[in-house]
């Protein structure tokens, strides 16, 4: 029974084991794919992890290398610096040490900076001087000639001056320095702060005072008595009356004494030196010069008076005339004439038409139509400008 129960099994382990055979070999190929899968995937995992290995592994040996390598290139780094350290640490030493050297030899082999800086001091303070000392020679000297400039300018303004004591004004009539035109508007040019005609009168009171008191002093001294006359020799007595009388003659004035008579008498004697004094005055009239027993008003020539008021006139007309846009017109004029700008017509002139456009000329026709234009703006044939004037002379109209 248990033979036959073995037997039985073993049929059965037998196909069971064949059974399986079967099914593995019909799966062969799908474990086999199955396997090379797995196989591959920790295959791959393995390697992955091998190459992450070795990358840290390379990683850390550079590491290690660069480090080794860059403290090798700073070590000499440091050793290079701190050799130029110390060559520039001795090179400085050895400047310092030079330049003190130099310095002491110069101080005391070459010069003195002490006495040098002292020397400097002396020289600029003698320049200072120098230049000071030049300077205010130099503005004492400036000073010196305008002095003398203004000096001799004051002087001979005041010569002149003195020589123009006729022109001096007089409360009747006003002086040619002081017209009442400028003297009114205050136009009067001032030199030295004061007015020509002030100046003038100054120079005449400088020159009247002297000799108005040498006249008081003559006329308090005590008279001085003559001298006697000595009787001139009788060559001398003809001389001196042909003289007067050439004298005379030449002037061709009147006679001022009668020819002198030789007698033998004394009284001969003083005709003849009457005579005398009548040839020396005669001589020094036709001489120019003037004794010193004359005044002022008489040394000036006997027209300086005409001559100053026809001067005045003059001026006061070219005063008028440069205030005045229109001249004055002669009393048979017509004052209320309209003014014409222009030049004045004068007998050299070619004749010219005096307005364009007048009936009767050789004006054109575009003259003509302007001067009919012009009396259409202002109203009157003459005036051509169509603005108003005025006049500086109340008599004269105001405007037109």
């Amino acid at each position: 029974m248990a033979h036959r129960a073995l037997v039985a099994r073993v049929e059965a382990v037998m196909d069971e084991y064949y059974e399986l055979c079967r099914a593995a070999e019909a799966a062969r190929a799908e474990e086999l794919g199955a396997a090379v899968a797995l196989q591959a995937a920790w295959r791959g995992r393995l390697q992955r992890q091998q190459l992450r290995q070795l990358g840290r592994t390379s990683l850390t040996i550079q590491r290690f290398w660069r480090g080794h390598h860059g403290r090798l290139r700073a070590a000499a780094a440091r050793e290079e610096r701190d050799r130029r350290l110390r060559a520039e640490h001795f090179r400085r030493a050895a400047t310092e040490i030079q330049r003190r050297w130099r310095g002491y030899w110069s101080r005391t082999r070459v010069h003195s900076l002490a006495a040098r800086r002292a020397f400097l001091s002396a020289v600029a303070a003698a320049s200072a001087a120098a230049r000071a000392a030049a300077a205010g020679a130099r503005d004492a000297a400036l000073e010196a000639e305008r002095g003398g400039r203004a000096a001799a300018a004051r002087r001979a303004f005041e010569g002149a001056l003195g020589r123009l004591h006729h022109l001096v004004s007089t409360r009747a009539a006003p002086g040619v320095f002081s017209p009442p035109f400028e003297a009114a508007a205050g136009l009067l040019p001032l030199v030295e702060g004061l007015t020509i005609e002030e100046h003038l009168q100054r120079a005449c009171r400088e020159q009247v005072v002297p000799e108005v008191q040498r006249r008081l002093r003559e006329a308090a001294s005590p008279p001085r008595a003559p001298r006697p006359l000595r009787p001139l020799p009788q060559a001398a007595a003809l001389a001196a009356s042909a003289a007067a009388r050439s004298a005379e003659g030449a002037d061709g004035g009147p006679r001022w004494r009668p020819g002198v008579r030789v007698t033998g008498s004394g009284g001969g004697a003083g005709a003849a030196a009457a005579g005398a004094a009548a040839a020396g005055a005669v001589a020094a009239a036709a001489a120019g010069a003037s004794p010193a027993s004359t005044t002022l008003r008489q040394s000036v020539p006997f027209d300086a008076v005409d001559d100053a008021a026809d001067l005045e006139r003059r001026i006061d007309r070219a005063q008028i005339a440069v205030l005045h846009r229109q001249p004055f017109l002669p009393p048979s004029g017509r004052i209320n004439a309209p003014f014409i700008e222009g030049a004045t017509v004068r007998a050299s002139d070619a004749f010219r038409d005096p307005v364009p456009g007048i009936p009767g000329t050789r004006a054109s026709a575009a003259a003509a139509a302007a001067a009919a234009a012009c009396r259409g703006a202002t109203g009157r044939l003459f005036d051509a400008s169509g603005r108003r004037r005025g006049f500086f002379d109340p008599g004269l109209r105001q405007g037109y």
